[in-house]
């Protein structure tokens, strides 16, 4: 173990977590939306397809541009890139493997097609979405918002929060009442329905 210890280390102070990894995430993700919107397409078979030469240039510029400041630190102090996705990633991964999980257990209770039309997996992704957008804030501007918030600085603490929260959905899930009930259909009655 202390040989893998060691390699990690080496790795690391090449700059492994610094340029290496940021550089392929960035570069990987720019080439995938460039690939997926097809702005610069190439004829094959009289078909137009994206262009792998010109989506692999132009990432490979972006990521250049984005990481080679980062490691000659041009960047100020608050506004590198590479900080803010090294201080936003764990926190979001958090989220989103906890997230799973709770898909995961409500997919075997809920009995499939009957959990992913409820209103508790769409709660789920809304809940998710909010906490991602409050790590993705704190990473951007970490010494903002309310003071009596400081205790969400925490990433253990907050992955214990919204893994609570999401337990408490799915126990909610289990024992409400399944008894069928007249779906309202219009907007007024389904806003009665949830202020009852």
């Amino acid at each position: 173990m202390a040989y893998f210890d060691t390699a990690i280390i080496y790795l690391d102070s090449w700059g492994l977590t610094d340029a290496i990894l940021p550089f392929i995430l960035i570069f990987t993700v720019l080439f995938a939306i460039l690939m997926k919107v097809e702005i610069f397409t190439e004829k094959k078979d009289g078909k137009p397809v994206a262009s792998r030469r010109y989506n692999s240039i132009i990432a490979l510029a972006i990521a250049l541009l984005v990481v080679i400041p980062h490691v000659t630190r041009s960047y100020a102090a608050d506004a590198d890139p590479i900080t803010i996705i090294n201080t936003f990633l764990p926190g979001a991964v958090v989220i989103t493997v906890v997230l799973l999980l709770f898909l995961m257990i409500s997919g075997f209770v809920g009995g499939g097609t009957e959990a992913k039309n409820s209103g508790l997996v769409a709660l789920a992704g809304i809940l998710a979405l909010l906490a991602l957008g409050f790590v993705f804030w704190k990473a951007l501007y970490p010494y903002t918002g309310p003071t009596w918030l400081y205790w969400l600085d925490d990433w253990q603490l907050q992955s214990v929060v919204v893994a609570i929260l999401l337990m408490g959905l799915v126990v909610w899930y289990i024992v409400k009442d399944d008894t069928p009930e007249k779906k309202p259909t219009s907007m007024p009655e389904v806003l009665k329905e949830w202020f009852k």
